[in-house]
This record gives C-alpha cells, structure tokens and sequence, in this order.
C-alpha cells in the first residue's frame, strides 16, 4: 500500500512539474518591433521620470537599446524568458543592449549585450556593477524611468571610452 501511494505522489510530482515547465515555456514573447527602442507590455508607465528616459532614449550614441518591459514572466525564471526573447528575436546586434524589466518583480531587470560589448572590455561583471550603481539606487527611490536614464547614460559614456569605471 505504502509503496501505491509513494508511486502516486512520485508520479502527480512528475506530472505538476510537467505541467509548470509547458506553461512557464508558454508564456508569449511580443513581437521584436525593429525601430522601437522601448516596448512596454503592460498598462502602466514606468514610474519616475519619464522626461529624462524619453531623452536618454533619442539621444545619439554608441548603443542600440531594445528594452521590454512586462509584468512578469508568469512562473518562468526571469533568465530564461530573456534567453527565450534572445532566441525568438534573435541575438543582439554587435551595438546593441537587450534590457527587460519585470514591473511585478519590483522592477526587476535582466540584461543581454551585443558582441561590441567584450570587444570594449565589458564583462557582465562589469556591466552588473552599471546596473547597480545607476539603476537600482534611483529605481529604490521609486524613479524607475530616471534610473534607466541614468543606466543608459552610463552605458553610452562607458562604450564610447568616457568612462572607465562603471562607478563614475
């Protein structure tokens, strides 16, 4: 009996995870629009302010930016939905920094950057500490749309040899 029930529970395991793994897979990646730097999917703006990330946006630099954002990955791990936004909208171009940013997740960002990037010196490590420095501390005092301005403009002064430390 004891082994009916340990075969039952091994196998409603199998079938949940099953289940989980087929619907975090699911989730729809929206569609890449090639001209448009900033794809939001859900019904709201980015907090904060939206003046400084509309001009970090248009002006002139060294960096393509292609930045999602969406409520959540729906039980997927934020890593993986970029990897499947990688795979679905094709790599980054040498120029270019995929950023997507999970509003349900406290505004959570996830980034994948073009070949350019370690052609310059720019390791992940390096680009994790950009995203720490400019990002986070705005996005904490609730100015989500200023920090990534800010991210922007530390990406654009670091790329075009500006900047050397990712903490200037």
């Amino acid at each position: 009996m004891n082994r009916v029930i340990r075969l039952t529970a091994a196998l409603a395991t199998v079938i949940a995870c099953s289940v989980g793994v087929a619907y975090a897979a699911g989730r729809p990646v929206p569609e890449n629009l090639p001209e448009v730097a900033l794809q939001n999917t859900t019904e709201a703006q980015l907090p904060g302010d939206a003046e400084a990330l509309e001009a970090a946006l248009s002006a002139e630099g060294p960096v393509r930016y292609k930045i999602l954002v969406i409520d959540s990955p729906e039980g997927e791990d934020p890593t993986d939905y970029l990897d499947r936004v990688a795979a679905e909208w094709g790599l980054p171009g040498p120029d270019t920094l995929y950023l997507i940013i999970y509003t349900e997740d406290n505004f959570n960002i996830r980034f994948y950057m073009g070949a350019d990037f370690r052609a310059a010196g720019v390791d992940v490590e390096e680009m994790l500490t950009l995203v720490r420095t400019h990002y986070l501390a705005g996005k904490r005092e609730g100015d989500v749309a200023g920090a990534l301005a800010d991210l922007i403009g530390a990406v654009n002064r670091r790329m075009s040899g500006d900047e050397t430390s990712p903490g200037r």
